[in-house]
């Protein structure tokens, strides 16, 4: 496969630097995820990140929460439906935490730990 993939780039005159290119892994992350041979996972960094995120005290705090979770919903089974009471938080005038927004923070940091490989 591998000089079937490096004969297409130089038929198509594109070019891999050498320092960029790893080959014999098992896995390698990109862009946030972690591929394998079994599919793509989101990157444990960034899951460790969502698991220790603080309960949002502010619609800043909210934001950041809903930004790196949001790149990840297609990991997440109903990430609509599960963070709809944190998006509706987004609309409102005054930041109140809710017990609807405590229970789908817990339920979106509960599902991202448990995502299937895709």
């Amino acid at each position: 496969h591998l000089c079937s993939i490096l004969d297409l780039l130089l038929v198509n005159q594109f070019y891999a630097k050498r320092p960029k290119c790893i080959f014999g892994v098992e896995c390698v992350g990109y862009l946030g995820h972690t591929i394998t041979k079994f599919g793509v996972q989101p990157d444990p960094d960034k899951v460790k990140a969502i698991i220790d995120w603080l309960v949002p005290l502010s619609l800043t705090g909210l934001h950041g929460f809903l930004g790196i979770i949001d790149f990840y919903q297609r990991f997440v089974r109903h990430y609509a439906r599960i963070a709809s009471p944190l998006t509706e938080l987004l609309k409102c005038a005054t930041f109140t935490w809710t017990s609807q927004a405590q229970q789908a923070f817990t339920e979106l940091r509960k599902q991202i730990t448990t995502t299937p490989i895709l």
